[in-house]
């Protein structure tokens, strides 16, 4: 079945079935984390909720750790409660990639922004180059850890069963992501709760989207350039949450804080939306894709229904090893060559006789 250059990797009905079923946990848990993140942006912008002074280090920090952690925590909660019947494998899972991914952003992925790339010494000079930085490393960087960890940790241990698994495992991966930047930069003003509300909305879009494209590529045959067009469009959701954040810093002034949250909020919510309609869509191509599996398997049994096992009887009876004895010879069979070869002898003799008996009359003549 060919769709968008990519062909279904799966011919069993069976498994087509159940890589198509959907995950209402999942989309339950998004809602609730996106509503979450929403309404806390919202109360804090409006001033419905008292924000820690800056100079107030330690509340502030924790405040700031506070807006991310707490709604992204209720929505893994509301997602264990409703997968309840799952494995405690998926769940550990669930949990391990937010500790995995802090440990290797900060031992890889900070290193080498601050250490090989020096951002700190160049990117911030300017909004563009902020941006360009952003797009070029920054970006680049954290999809390709999005990737690697959904890919080479994820897709060998079978726990992406589903279609829609993938969409689930990025988002956590992303989000694990924006609650350690948090951490790392709680000491910069520029951070305040209510653009960390905006910045976890928007990891959370794109690894939604990178966990869609690893979601068909776990399913189907697809092109490179599939994925490599997800990769792309990630980053292009990245550099565009950049470019909306030094946008924001620059009209501040003129801007009300909760206008940000509701802004980003409505982005996240939109692509969620969409982000759904094209995993059913794909759900609903592998369902299609197992019936007609059926119905060809139930033609093939209808119409030979023991082709296979003709062919293979004949095949073992040849591969049989037989075992060597001698010919037995019969005593009819002694004698029919014993009066076989007394004939010709007799037709030899007569022959000879007639050669004979013609040269001699050529003699005598």
């Amino acid at each position: 079945m060919m769709v968008e250059n990519s062909i279904i990797s799966e011919i069993d009905p069976e498994s087509l079935r159940r890589a198509a079923q959907n995950r209402a946990s999942v989309w339950i848990a998004s809602g609730v984390l996106l509503v979450g993140i929403v309404v806390l942006g919202l109360a804090m912008g409006m001033g419905w909720i008292a924000v820690p002074d800056p100079s107030e280090k330690v509340w502030y920090g924790v405040w700031k750790l506070a807006v991310v952690i707490v709604p992204s925590a209720l929505a893994m909660i509301c997602f264990t409660l409703l997968e309840r019947h799952q494995s405690t494998a998926l769940h550990r899972t669930n949990l391990l990639l937010w500790i995995i991914t802090a440990a290797l952003y900060v031992a890889i992925v900070q290193p080498l922004l601050q250490q090989v790339f020096r951002l700190e010494q160049w990117a911030f000079m300017t909004w563009w180059t902020e941006i360009i930085a952003d797009f070029l490393i920054v970006a680049p960087l954290e999809i390709l850890l999005i990737y690697a960890i959904v890919r080479y940790g994820i897709f060998p241990s079978g726990l992406l069963q589903r279609q829609v698994d993938g969409f689930l495992f990025s988002a956590i991966v992303a989000m694990s992501i924006a609650i350690v930047i948090g951490i790392i930069h709680w000491q910069d003003p520029a951070y305040n709760p209510v653009w960390m509300s905006v910045h976890a909305l928007g990891y959370f879009v794109l690894g939604g989207w990178m966990g869609y494209f690893l979601g068909v590529v776990r399913f189907r045959h697809t092109h490179l350039l599939y994925l490599a067009g997800g990769f792309f469009l990630a980053v292009i959701l990245h550099t565009l949450e950049t470019t909306y954040s030094a946008i924001v810093q620059t009209l501040t002034p003129w801007i009300p804080a909760y206008t940000n949250i509701f802004v980003g909020g409505t982005f996240a919510i939109v692509n969620l939306g969409i982000l759904a309609w094209l995993i059913h869509r794909r759900n609903q191509e592998l369902i299609q894709a197992a019936e007609r599996w059926t119905k060809l398997i139930t033609y093939q049994e209808a119409e030979h229904p023991q082709a296979l096992l003709t062919d293979l009887v004949p095949m073992a009876q040849a591969i049989r090893p037989q075992p060597a004895v001698p010919p037995v010879t019969r005593p009819s069979d002694t004698r029919e060559e014993e009066e076989d070869l007394d004939e010709l002898t007799r037709l030899k003799r007569s022959w000879e006789a007639l050669i004979a008996e013609q040269e001699a009359s050529e003699e005598g003549s």
